[in-house]
């Protein structure tokens, strides 16, 4: 009776809640805690569905921006200016630092043949009437004065002088630029890897069509004006060369108001072009009438 009444006394205490059933816990509905946690996974999916949706929408904006930027860089690079081709009346000329005392730094071309060039686009922008601006920069303590064989064939242009690499960042060579009213800008200078492609980047950027005359630029190392021209290019910096410019502003033989000038500088710039130019000049003229000696002669 004793045992029989400890073993009752040891049921007899209810479980929480009061289980007049005795003092088995309750296991409560399976099928309930089955959907409970099947919700909490459920929720959890969700969460991890919500934070990769996220995820990927940022991607995909970040994306669709960068997009929108490299779609922006090349409509500014292929947008037509007024012509497709160069129009003088849309044209300016920027020379920077056309200066001995950088031109020691070339290495990308020879230097003779540099100065050459610039002396070409020089003489070209004044055939055609194209407003040209020079800078220059440490002229008096390091870089000296223009080259004096270009100095001669532009000694109406004064030099803007500047303290810093990026002409663009001059207030005076930026207004100068904008000023002009052109739109199609024409760099050319040393050195290729920051005088010349800093201003060219930033016109770009401002809404200028912007042509680098590469052969009209030195650069320290053939590599590094290179990868300059290149670095241009990929802001939408168009190349071109100095003969280029010429031909494709005069376009036609025909076109007397420029044809003495734009002829004198293929003759006096081009090299072997200019060459056959003169030779074909002299060669085949105006025709004459030939004696009746000299015409027996040459049968």
């Amino acid at each position: 009776m004793k045992v029989e009444a400890g073993l009752r006394l040891k049921r007899s205490p209810a479980v929480s809640g009061g289980d007049s059933r005795g003092s088995i816990p309750r296991m409560g509905n399976p099928l309930r805690s089955f959907e409970s946690a099947a919700s909490v996974s459920k929720a959890r999916s969700q969460d991890v569905d919500t934070a990769r949706n996220l995820y990927l929408s940022t991607s995909f904006d970040l994306i669709g921006e960068r997009i929108n930027v490299l779609v922006t860089s090349l409509d500014s690079a292929t947008s037509s200016s007024p012509s497709t081709l160069l129009v003088a009346s849309d044209c300016a000329v920027l020379i920077v630092d056309p200066q001995p005392g950088l031109a020691f730094a070339v290495q990308s071309l020879d230097r003779q043949l540099l100065l050459n060039n610039l002396i070409a686009v020089a003489k070209t922008a004044k055939a055609f009437s194209l407003p040209l601006i020079v800078s220059t920069s440490a002229s008096k303590i390091f870089s000296g004065p223009m080259f004096a064989a270009l100095r001669e064939h532009i000694a109406d242009v004064a030099p803007l002088e500047r303290k810093n690499m990026n002409a663009w960042e001059d207030a005076a060579v930026k207004a100068a630029v904008v000023g002009t009213g052109r739109k199609v800008l024409l760099v050319a200078g040393l050195l290729t890897e920051a005088c010349v492609s800093f201003p060219a980047i930033n016109a770009v950027e401002a809404g200028f069509h912007v042509y680098c005359i590469a052969d009209a630029c030195g650069g320290a190392t053939q590599e590094s004006h290179r990868l300059a021209l290149e670095r241009m290019r990929d802001f939408g910096v168009q190349m071109t060369s100095w003969l280029q410019v010429l031909l494709e502003l005069q376009r036609d033989w025909t076109r007397c108001e420029t044809y003495d000038a734009a002829r004198a500088i293929v003759e006096h710039h081009a090299g072997g072009y200019g060459i056959g130019l003169a030779y074909a000049r002299d060669m085949i003229g105006s025709p004459v009438a030939l004696s009746p000696a000299a015409a027996a002669g040459r049968s």
